[in-house]
Formats: structure tokens, sequence, C-alpha cells
């Protein structure tokens, strides 16, 4: 026998959030809880509306929600390209995600977690590695057209173009 068994609990809030009856602390009942549970079945339900009306799976969403948050990011903090903050940024909305989904379900689920992750965070850390490198051979190749001006410079500047240059 629960402790819940024997305190007055709202059957409408059971089946509203599909919980079992020894999930609920009695003590969570409370107006701001009620407004957390609320609002964490709203995002699910938003979530699952965005899903069928657009006629895409829950993994789909997770690839085009992580690009999206990463290129807000970029945009907003004026990057153009391989920012960690954005990245990061992406990282922590898929966490807040996965814990919403935790307390909705109740249960923990690693495979699909990870399967979420990896969907969301795969084409941001895609575009973060190739902005990171090419910010790397820019500037490589930047570097490379310095010491052949100065190099240019030296030659031309040297005495030998001198001493032409007086003849």
């Amino acid at each position: 026998m629960f402790l819940s068994d024997k305190l007055p609990v709202r059957k409408e809030i059971l089946n509203k959030y599909r919980l079992p009856r020894r999930a609920i602390n009695p003590r969570a009942c409370s107006e701001i809880s009620s407004i957390i549970m609320e609002s964490i079945v709203s995002y699910h339900d938003l979530k699952d509306v965005v899903s069928h009306g657009l006629g895409l799976s829950h993994q789909v969403l997770h690839i085009h929600a992580g690009l999206a948050i990463y290129l807000v990011c970029q945009i907003a903090l004026g990057n153009r390209r391989a920012s960690g903050i954005a990245l990061a940024s992406v990282f922590a909305v898929q966490t807040v995600n996965e814990l919403l989904d935790l307390s909705f379900h109740g249960v923990f689920w690693s495979a699909d977690t990870f399967q979420d992750y990896v969907a969301t965070l795969m084409w941001p850390s895609i575009l973060y590695v190739v902005g990171r490198l090419r910010r790397q051979m820019w500037r490589a190749e930047t570097m490379r057209r310095k010491r052949m001006r100065k190099t240019f410079a030296l030659l031309h500047a040297g005495p030998l173009s001198r001493a032409i240059a007086t003849s």
C-alpha cells in the first residue's frame, strides 16, 4: 500500500499525465507543480502536432531543430562560421528537451536519448568542424601570402635593385 493511496489525489491528474498512482508525490500536487506539468504536456503536444502536421518523424524534427538552432545562434552572435557557443547552445537545448522527455515519460530510454542527441547534433557538429578547418586553411593561406609579399619586397628592395635603379 502506497502513501498516495491514503491521501486524496485527483484522478484527472493521474489520467491526464498518464502516470501510475504510485509515481505521484502527494506533496507535488500543488499549483506550481500542476503548472509545470501542464507546460511539459503542452510541449509534448506541440511536438506531436508539428510532427503530424508536417508529416515528419521525431528524428527528422531533431535534425531540423538542431540545424535551425545552430543557424539562429550563428546569426544572433554575428559569427560567419565555426561558433562553439552556437554548438554548445544546440547541446543545451537538446539536453533540456531530453529532461522534458524524462519528466513526461518518467522513464529514461538510453537508446532513444542517444539517437536524439546524434540526430540533433550531427549537422551542427559537421558545420562546426568544416568551419574550423576552413578558418585554419584561410589563416595558413593568409600567412603564406604575407611571407610571399615580404620575400618579394626584400628581393626588390635589395642592393642589386638599387644599383640598377641608379644607373
